[in-house]
């Protein structure tokens, strides 16, 4: 047996693997394979009597002054979550929205289709959370907002065979965090702090700020505040890291590299369906254009020979129509070749791909990164906005008065 299967094997001893291959066993099951005897379930408080929601909304001072100690007095601690799953639904969200129809018409990204689907599919995979933490901050001033912070101390990602002994552990990174921001008047009964509806006013400010703006940033700012305003959104912004350094195997650096491969082949083949139809759409205008001109051009002429004109004026007309004419076939001349040369070049910039983007150039690139990533220390993540529609909370909106708001 090679290193690398004895690397594989299941540690019996060892707890996150234990953990990981039991789930990975039983996904097929029910979420909890043993429910505890007294529960209370979100749908039970969520019915709460309507003169309990009537104060509460007479009342949402009341509300956050309960929230604001039993979220600081109460953290969520976890010494560990496990779920797992087939890769059968990562291949069907790939089929949809990465490999599309581009791999019916392409036999190199239906290769690259084969191979990834089939290093997911045969699989499951088992993701584990150790030492989960989750703090939450509800302000009693609704100036401030409701923040949220979560911290994992391990994270771990395996890959297993349905009957296989063998279970890979494919990720593992130092931990991650994330914080979470909620604006207050989300909570319930929080409606008469709702941003006031978009009016035509504040459109045409926005507009206006947005011819205004200096430089690339502040316009894509404005114009994304636009949207937004006009969408009646507001945001939750999120920002979540994964703490470096991390370790990778190599199956997961060959399927990565596969799929970077199937996306530079994929996005030339889109460049060169953009560029058919941007053709297509010039040629027709131009014949439009042309014939435009030649019913002009013939109605000039009937003219010239009706009427009294010298001969200089008509060698100069002849001269022109003869030019024209000439610079017609050209261009025409010009597109058909370009039309008869698309295939040959569209094959050209595949086997460009496949010489400079091969597999193993891929893979070494990648294993140089990964190398430098179990060596680095720091944070990798991202942050962003997550868009809330504020079209519900405006018809939950009730109509009785505020005591304390």
């Amino acid at each position: 047996m090679s290193s690398d299967d004895e690397g594989n094997n299941l540690d019996h001893e060892n707890g996150n693997d234990l953990r990981a291959a039991i789930c990975a066993q039983i996904h097929d099951q029910p979420s909890i394979p043993h429910p505890p005897t007294r529960s209370v379930r979100v749908s039970t408080l969520a019915k709460s009597p309507p003169w309990v929601k009537k104060f509460l909304h007479r009342l949402p001072l009341l509300l956050r002054v309960l929230l604001n100690p039993i979220s600081y007095f109460h953290p969520v601690s976890i010494k560990s979550v496990t779920t797992a799953g087939s890769g059968k639904w990562m291949v069907h969200l790939m089929k949809t929205h990465f490999f599309q129809h581009y791999s019916t018409s392409d036999a190199e990204i239906r290769r690259l289709e084969n191979r990834i689907t089939t290093w997911l599919a045969d699989a499951n995979f088992a993701v584990e959370l150790g030492e989960v933490r989750w703090t939450a901050h509800v302000p009693i001033n609704t100036a401030f907002d409701i923040e949220n912070n979560l911290k994992v101390g391990d994270f771990m990602a395996y890959r297993t065979l349905p009957g296989a002994v063998n279970l890979t552990q494919v990720i593992r990174l130092g931990g991650l965090d994330a914080a979470v921001v909620i604006p207050s008047y989300l909570l319930p009964h929080h409606e008469h702090i709702l941003p006031p509806r978009p009016t035509e006013f504040q459109e045409m400010q926005m507009e206006q700020a947005i011819e205004d703006a200096e430089g690339a940033p502040a316009t894509v700012k404005a114009t994304t505040a636009l949207k937004q305003l006009r969408k009646d959104e507001t945001n939750i912004k999120i920002s979540a890291h994964a703490h470096l350094p991390a370790s990778f195997h190599q199956d997961l650096l060959n399927f990565v590299a596969a799929t970077v491969k199937a996306t530079k082949v994929i996005e030339m083949d889109r460049d060169f369906e953009e560029i058919k139809s941007l053709r297509e759409l010039k040629r027709t205008g131009t014949n439009l254009s042309e014939s435009e001109t030649s019913s002009v051009m013939s109605a000039d002429n009937t003219a010239t020979t009706t009427g009294t004109m010298d001969s200089q004026a008509t060698e100069k007309g002849a001269e022109a129509k003869g030019f024209k004419s000439f610079m017609r076939k050209v261009d025409q001349g010009m597109k058909e070749a370009g039309i008869n040369m698309k295939d040959g070049m569209r094959k050209a910039g595949v086997n460009t791909v496949n010489a400079m983007a091969n597999d193993r150039w891929i893979a070494k690139l990648v294993g140089k990164i990964t190398k430098k990533l179990e060596r680095a220390q720091g944070d990798v993540g991202y942050s962003g906005n997550i868009p809330v529609a504020l079209a519900w909370y405006r018809e939950k909106a009730e109509p009785y008065s505020k005591i304390l708001p």
